[in-house]
């Protein structure tokens, strides 16, 4: 059974060998260091039951 991804890519995109993972797409990253960078980096987000991160709407509007 696959590991479920725990992150989305919110970011632009990451490449992991010759595969692109698009923003919006799910990513479970090799180590937990590399999830620490990528996170503070602003590239993931964690996943959150829906599988997409929630977009800003421009409150105020």
């Amino acid at each position: 059974m696959a590991k479920k991804p725990e992150y989305i890519v919110a970011n632009g995109c990451l490449q992991e060998g010759s595969r692109l993972i698009l923003q919006g797409e799910p990513f479970s990253p090799a180590t937990p260091e590399l999830a620490a960078r990528l996170l503070a980096k602003g590239k993931l987000v964690e996943a959150r039951g829906g599988g997409k991160p929630q977009e800003a709407d421009g409150e105020g509007a």
